[in-house]
């Protein structure tokens, strides 16, 4: 694939997952990560949505730090933190085309979960402080493997009704901490400068569009929207891998 086409599919994603993330908090991974690893490869793909969620993260952030629930963050990236330790070790052993299965698999299972959660019952998550190490956890796993660690801490979201003001900024930050941490332990990517002029500059639009998506589209359309893209993404990287065989 040319240098200029990859860089135009990958900044095409960045600039969709910043929007759908402004709007809705998470989706960035979720929609950008399939497509990047079948642009660059499966591990590369991971690292470079881990490298690019940082600054979609950051962006979402200069407009709603304001509202972190820190004790949360606090429990959320440190069980995050630790589970990224085993993530990153499957990831750097599984050879590239059991990667790609694994990471369509594990999109595609947290996509329908998310797609599901409003049926999920409130003792999944009873608005204490214990359940998050395990959404926490989840999401440092599968941002290692898959690069999309959102779900888990969305599905606890719904389940405890946790408000979308504060949910949103604090999921961002744990982002920033778990992104870290899995680029530290398994490299930082090696993308042409094309592509990193291209994704930054789609990630900058996105979260001007991720604005106008808020006044003009109901969060629920926008989540809908993010959850087809990224099952599409992740089958397709299913097949591949397995054709790769």
């Amino acid at each position: 694939m040319e240098v200029w086409t990859s860089a135009c599919l990958i900044a095409a994603a960045a600039f969709l997952g910043t929007a759908i993330q402004r709007s809705v908090g998470l989706g960035f991974a979720l929609t950008a990560a399939p497509i990047f690893s079948l642009v660059v490869g499966p591990f590369e793909g991971v690292l470079l949505a881990n490298a690019l969620a940082l600054i979609g993260a950051a962006t979402v952030l200069l407009s709603t730090w304001r509202d972190i629930d820190f004790r949360k963050f606090a429990v959320l990236a440190s069980a995050g933190v630790v589970a990224v330790v085993p993530g990153a070790l499957l990831a750097n052993r599984l050879p590239p085309p059991l990667l790609q299965i694994f990471a369509g698999a594990a999109i595609t299972t947290i996509l329908l979960l998310q797609f599901r959660q409003k049926q999920i019952p409130g003792s999944v998550g009873s608005g204490t402080l214990w359940t998050l190490p395990t959404a926490g956890a989840a999401c440092g796993f599968l941002n290692a493997t898959s690069g999309a660690g959102g779900p888990p801490v969305a599905i606890y979201a719904a389940a405890t009704k946790w408000e979308n003001r504060a949910y949103v900024p604090t999921l961002q930050l744990t982002f920033l901490c778990v992104n870290l941490t899995s680029l530290a332990v398994k490299g930082l990517p090696s993308p042409s400068r094309e592509v990193v002029a291209l994704a930054v500059a789609g990630i900058g639009l996105g979260a001007l569009a991720g604005r106008l998506f808020v006044r003009y589209a109901s969060e629920k359309t926008l989540r809908r929207g993010a959850i087809t893209i990224a099952l599409i993404g992740a089958m397709t990287l299913i097949v591949k891998g397995f054709t790769a065989l």
